[in-house]
């Protein structure tokens, strides 16, 4: 079945790729009616529902015409009013619009419709089009393999054939697919209430002592200022899975290949495991994720234990998406780093914090969604003690979030990363046991709030009772007044009567404990 509209003038898309595979004849098609299902749409989005339950974007023959279908998607299952003067920004945004033919070949796609009632008309000749090439395609597999020199195991092949033959079916997720539940379908809890269900265990990026701070199959975030080494202790946990055997992968909107590759060598990275694209995937995208460019992401995660994701901000910024809405934070979420983690990698986005230390809260620069969204765990790395070439730095990590509590509740700190870079020929990273915040006698030492306690007093010209420190240091109360208990058992602070009973606190040697 072939439809009788006519082409429009007004713009071309790139055309699709050539058909190597069928003798130079062009699959089944109808580019018209391709048109039309998107006219019809783009005019009333009333139809939209109709087409869903019909197609789904891969069934159109034409790469411009999924990629518009899923710009109305993506506006659609976000609530969001369609039209073609917001799709055409929307695809703007996303540095796609040229690729598609631009707002002429989008209004074109809208004079190919003589009604947009008939949407489901338009979507059924896509459909069957569609599956025609299915057909084709399985065939071609099935003749690939009856011709392979390895194809005298017949039981084989005839199996193989028929499984080509099963997925060449048409199926639109959720309609009319039996393989696989609907995600509004009620789940089944028996392998909970039977006891068989196990709670997720963290088991990537682990400690000297074994302690692992991320779930597979989960989102997570590390976030910190520049110089924190956050992207250092990502690349460890992309070592620590190479040498362990496992794939691991990263997507990087921040830095170049080269420094990537320098980094993971100094850190004592294997070569050979660099090299094989089996073990280790780097990607280096610098255009927005279309239908295609998904299809190429599930390809290069497949089979990892471990997904870094390098500049959060940069990656929503390349999408057309602002970081402190957090409509848009959600929508990022599920485009790339849910994406992945469902596929099973722990998927760990390495984040930026806001430059106020005292305002920035629980999660990383931008919407409070980026916390919500976290299925994992959220980690802030916060310097100890700033290294270079020839220092050892330390970074703590410190739990802003753990989804299962398999790892630590919020505010507590997790790990020490060191980064020692005092041998000449090496640098060494690992992930240790946190310090502890007790001395020898085990009182209290909250170090961060020593180091602010200690900061006010060498700023302040005369001494400060307890009162006055605590009104002008930020911290709970009660954390304040063991902070100078410990700077005065510990000899920085030395305490002398005041007025009207008071007692006044006098610094005398600075405290560069949290430094």
């Amino acid at each position: 079945m072939t439809s009788t509209l006519i082409e429009g003038a007004f713009g071309e898309p790139p055309p699709p790729p050539e058909d190597d595979h069928n003798g130079g004849r062009t699959q089944p098609h109808d580019r018209n009616a391709e048109m039309a299902v998107l006219g019809a749409m783009l005019l009333d989005q009333t139809v939209i529902d109709d087409v869903w339950d019909v197609i789904t974007g891969a069934d159109f023959y034409i790469p411009a015409h999924e990629t518009i279908y899923e710009a109305i998607y993506a506006r659609k299952a976000r609530t969001k009013p369609v039209d073609t003067i917001l799709v055409t920004d929307d695809l703007r945004a996303l540095g796609q619009l040229a690729r598609v033919g631009g707002a002429a070949y989008l209004h074109a796609c809208t004079q190919a419709v003589a009604s947009p009632q008939s949407a489901g008309h338009y979507a059924d000749i896509v459909r069957k089009t569609s599956i025609r090439r299915r057909v084709i395609a399985a065939g071609l597999r099935i003749v690939q393999d009856g011709y392979a020199p390895d194809s005298d195991d017949t039981d084989r092949l005839l199996e193989q054939a028929a499984t080509y033959v099963h997925d060449a079916r048409h199926s639109v997720p959720g309609i009319d697919d039996q393989d696989q539940p609907h995600p509004w379908a009620p789940v089944d809890l028996s392998a909970v209430l039977d006891g068989d269900f196990q709670p997720p265990v963290a088991t990537v990026l682990t400690r000297r002592d074994g302690k692992a701070l991320l779930y597979p199959s989960c989102v997570h975030s590390i976030s910190g200022e520049p110089g924190s080494l956050k992207t250092w202790v990502a690349e460890v946990g992309i070592i620590q899975e190479l040498d362990a055997g496992h794939s691991a992968a990263m997507i990087d909107f921040e830095d170049r290949a080269d420094a990537v590759a320098a980094r993971l060598l100094q850190l004592g990275a294997n070569p050979d495991h660099l090299r094989d694209p089996q073990r280790f995937r780097y990607l280096r995208p610098d255009t927005a994720l279309d239908a295609a460019a998904a299809a190429r992401l599930d390809s290069a995660v497949a089979g990892c234990s471990l997904v870094v994701i390098d500049g959060v901000t940069e990656v929503m910024s390349l999408h057309g998406m602002s970081i402190n809405d957090n409509d848009d934070v959600a929508r990022f979420q599920h485009l790339l780093p849910r994406r992945i983690a469902d596929q099973g990698p722990a998927v760990l986005q390495i984040d930026h914090v806001t430059k106020d230390s005292e305002t920035r809260g629980r999660y990383a620069i931008g919407g409070q969604h980026k916390l919500a969204a976290i299925t994992g765990t959220a980690m802030k790395a916060v310097v100890i003690r700033s290294g270079g070439k020839g220092e050892h730095a330390i970074v703590k990590i410190v739990i802003d979030k753990d989804k299962h509590g398999d790892v630590g509740p919020a505010g507590m700190t997790v790990a020490e990363f060191h980064l020692d870079a005092t041998h000449p020929d090496e640098t060494f990273a690992w992930l240790d046991h946190p310090t502890s915040s007790h001395d020898e006698a085990g009182n209290f030492r909250p170090t961060t709030l020593m180091q602010r306690v200690s900061d006010y007093l060498y700023a302040t010209p005369h001494p400060a009772t307890l009162n006055e420190i605590k009104k002008n240091v930020t911290g709970k109360s009660a954390s304040i007044a063991d902070a100078v208990d410990a700077l005065v058992r510990e000899g920085h602070v030395i305490t002398e009567p005041g007025p009207n009973r008071t007692t006044l606190h006098r610094l005398v040697t600075v405290f560069e404990g949290a430094s």
